[in-house]
């Protein structure tokens, strides 16, 4: 069969035939030497329909090389079942997205009104590490307990929000959180310096967000009107940026319920 005869009865293209065989995934039965057409045998008609069976279900042609080599053996199920996997966790993934694409259909985005407030110096307990930006939620929670548990054993109570502060960090996959827990009272002399410390005093520069950290529009409008602001102001941030967690899985029953203020320490810009 000519590559045209072929494709029309496998129900490809032949584009896709020329593909195939540079990968080595269905050669020509024959090649021409004068005219350099390419012919297919009817027997190949089989290993056609497998690959037009495994490309609809979206494996990948390397995934169908794969699978053509042991079409009937123990290693093709596997690889069906690991495939299946992955068809699942993109469900999952879709059906997130289609939930976030009705929220933008019904919820406008959030507008920001950025105040300017003065802090005073406030001591706290703080934890300073490295993580990744998934992990952010786990590893602030988990020493916000820690740092909690401290401050009942020495009998001091929290004096405000827990916040985390973002450092810039080396490593552009990782990010460099420091949990900071407000305070009021004494504490265990024994403790580590490296946790003990004061938010600085001055001018600061914040906006309010509403709602869940991440989810349809995420904090970033925040961060981003406050930056503007500045901008526009003659300002320039004194400190990193800080989350203070107003309202959160401490104090709020659902994730719309959260309250959290993007806040920086800002500066006036030098004259030039």
């Amino acid at each position: 069969m000519s590559s045209g005869q072929f494709a029309q009865v496998a129900r490809m293209t032949r584009k896709a035939l020329r593909l195939y065989d540079e990968l080595g995934l269905l050669r020509p039965a024959h090649v021409d030497a004068g005219s350099g057409y390419h012919f297919y045998s009817h027997l190949q008609l089989e290993d056609a329909s497998r690959i037009n069976t495994l490309r609809g279900l979206g494996m990948s042609l390397v995934s169908i090389q794969e699978a053509l080599r042991d079409w009937h053996g123990s290693a093709l199920h596997r690889q069906l079942e690991a495939h299946r996997d992955v068809l699942n966790a993109r469900l999952g993934e879709t059906a997130q997205a289609l939930q976030y694409l009705e929220k933008l259909l019904e919820q406008p985005p959030q507008r920001y009104q950025v105040q300017v407030n003065t802090a005073r110096s406030q001591p706290y307990l703080g934890y300073r590490g490295l993580c990744p930006p998934e992990q952010a939620c786990t590893f602030f929670e988990d020493h916000e307990k820690v740092l909690r548990a401290i401050l009942q054993a020495g009998f001091a109570r929290p004096a405000g929000a827990a916040r985390a502060i973002y450092h810039e960090a080396d490593d552009e996959a990782i990010w460099d959180v420091k949990v900071c827990l407000p305070f009021a009272g004494d504490l265990p002399e024994d403790l580590p310096s490296n946790i003990y410390a004061a938010l600085p005093g001055g001018q600061v520069a914040s906006a309010l967000h509403e709602g869940d950290y991440g989810g349809v529009y995420g904090m970033q409008g925040a961060y981003t009107a406050v930056w503007r602001w500045m901008q526009e102001h003659g300002l320039a941030p004194a400190s990193p940026p800080c989350e203070v967690y107003l309202l959160d899985h401490q104090n709020a029953d659902q994730p719309q319920d959260y309250r959290t203020e993007i806040a920086w320490m800002v500066q006036r810009l030098p004259r030039s």
